[in-house]
């Protein structure tokens, strides 16, 4: 778990928890708000200390669930990832037209029906 100033390791039980499904517990905004915060110290440099890490209730459904649900999120990870590849083509494509119409290198080239 890394958080700001911290870097502490977790070995889960893989018998009741997957490490992806921790993963993304943790990355969770709401499982952060909820679970994590009230245990983040916060002088000068926000952080937390591995007692205060133990203290975090982690909801831990069926191991079952816990790979459907990061197989769900793995998916949908791909799907935005070649989402933003289209944009970015797209985004390039518009860019270069952009440039070809300001130097006049663009014809009309519809024909009359």
């Amino acid at each position: 778990v890394i958080y700001e100033s911290s870097l502490i390791r977790v070995r889960p039980d893989l018998s009741k928890i997957l490490p992806e499904y921790l993963f993304y517990y943790f990355s969770d905004v709401r499982a952060r708000q909820k679970y994590l915060l009230k245990y983040v110290t916060s002088s000068t440099i926000s952080g937390i200390n591995q007692g205060n890490l133990a203290k975090v209730l982690i909801l831990v459904p069926e191991i079952d669930k816990q790979q459907s649900f990061v197989d769900f999120l793995k998916k949908a990870e791909l799907k935005i990832e070649s989402l933003n590849q289209s944009s970015e083509k797209i985004n390039t494509l518009i860019s270069s037209i952009t440039q070809q119409a300001f130097r006049g290198e663009l014809n009309n080239q519809t024909k009359a029906a």
